[in-house]
């Protein structure tokens, strides 16, 4: 959670930073400009408070908990499809195997009898 916190006051001092430049490049170089921007930036930024802070919080540890339980669930996916299903397919192979060995159809039971002794009924 503290890691989160500190990666979005990172990006928002990035931003804060990076609206400054762009105000500072928007007059044209003017010293007044930049003097203003250095004293904005110097002042105390309004504080968002403890809640404000805490929903941010909770919705960035939400989003890193979604984003790895996703990740977890396509790589476990990919290992079943690629472990269990082989095995799965070989167990069932042999299943019906041994149940066409146990079990012939009547075709395949017919067969073994093509040369039997026939009797004719008149």
């Amino acid at each position: 959670m503290r890691a989160a916190r500190t990666a979005h006051r990172a990006k928002r001092a990035v931003d804060e930073a990076g609206a400054a430049v762009e105000d500072a490049t928007a007059s044209g170089g003017n010293n007044d400009a930049q003097e203003n921007a250095q004293e904005a930036s110097n002042q105390p930024q309004e504080k968002k408070g403890v809640v404000e802070e805490w929903f941010i919080d909770l919705g960035e540890g939400l989003t890193a908990i979604y984003l790895a339980v996703f990740d977890k669930r396509e790589q476990c996916s990919t290992c079943v499809h690629n472990t269990v299903y082989p095995v799965k397919e070989g167990v069932m192979t042999c299943v019906d195997g041994v149940r066409r060995q146990m079990y012939p159809s009547e075709v395949e039971r017919s067969r073994d009898f093509v040369y039997a002794a026939q009797f004719d009924y008149d």
